[in-house]
């Protein structure tokens, strides 16, 4: 019989996963020619390295989502719960999350309805240090210098603002759908070009480095298909890059600590700090735009 317990699941916990993802993919990204010539035109005929390099970015898009959906569910799951520490009880808050449930949690977080308030409510079992500490430094030891309690205290604000910035990246269900579910995203348009008729002159934006998404709007009365939504949306692999990065960091303070304490008796001391700074200019776009078209659908 094959059993799970807590030193199972923080020993072999796969927390390096998407960093392992991360440098995989941006090692093919920024090799690219080298990729397809090697490996690709063994196995695809008439290969494209353009839209080998869109699907690599893609990719990394939808990692992205990925990398925040697991650090809220492990946030989630070692919240505690009615007094409760689940730290040893991990394995079945995962397992037993209701998805429709965090997807609802993280969109209030992305409105503002949520402002992150459990965070610094206090566990009184570990101390009475409050819950963001016990969730990203368990078993920290707080007596530190006057410097020490600054850099901590401003982690504490790089945390929340990370968690609300990607709590608003996920919440956007259409594009993680579209690639969740049968690659309902592709590229479509190459530039769009803005102005008056026989305009000389339009504004013209380059579009060659995004994928569109169709959705289809409801009429809020009949529920009827009214509009096809078509969403251009431009890469950001940069700042896609960065947030998988950050929430590695996160995931690894997360569980090797929990894996120094329940597997190795060791107290790990280490892990990353979020200063808020670091935090804006991480979360900072580089070139990411939306460009929305609305067509009305015929009566058939």
């Amino acid at each position: 019989m094959i059993e799970f317990d807590l030193k199972h699941f923080y020993a072999n916990y796969a927390y390096d996963y998407y960093i392992y993802k991360h440098g995989s993919l941006r090692a093919i990204l920024e090799n690219t020619e080298k990729f397809e010539h090697d490996f690709l035109r063994k196995m695809v005929i008439d290969t494209d390295q353009t839209r080998y390099t869109q699907f690599i970015k893609s990719e990394i898009r939808i990692t992205c989502f990925h990398a925040i959906e697991t650090l809220f569910e492990l946030i989630f799951a070692l919240e505690p719960k009615g007094g409760d520490l689940r730290d040893e009880k991990i394995l079945h808050s995962l397992v037993t999350s209701k998805q429709s449930v965090n997807y609802g949690r993280i969109g209030n977080i992305a409105s503002g309805k949520d402002n992150l308030d459990f965070l610094d409510e206090i566990c009184i079992q570990e101390g009475q240090i409050p819950v963001w500490i016990h969730i990203f430094y368990f078993h920290q030891n707080l007596n530190m210098s006057e410097e020490g309690k600054e850099k901590f205290a401003d982690t504490h604000k790089g945390i929340k603002y990370f968690i609300k910035n990607i709590a608003g990246i996920f919440s956007n269900r259409e594009e993680y759908n579209a690639y969740k579910h049968g690659l309902r995203i592709m590229h479509t348009v190459n530039y769009v070009s803005i102005g008056l008729e026989n305009d000389p002159s339009p504004f013209v934006d380059d579009l060659s480095d995004s994928m569109s998404l169709l959705t289809l709007e409801k009429d809020s009365k009949t529920g009827n298909h009214v509009a096809e939504i078509v969403d251009i949306i431009s890469f950001d692999t940069d700042l896609d890059m960065e947030i998988i990065q950050i929430c590695y960091y996160m995931i690894n303070n997360i569980i090797s600590r929990r894996k120094s304490f329940f597997v190795l008796a060791e107290t790990n001391t280490k892990g990353s700090l979020f200063p808020l700074d670091d935090m804006k200019k991480s979360l900072a776009p580089n070139i990411r735009g939306r460009i929305r078209t609305r067509t009305p659908l015929r009566e058939l």
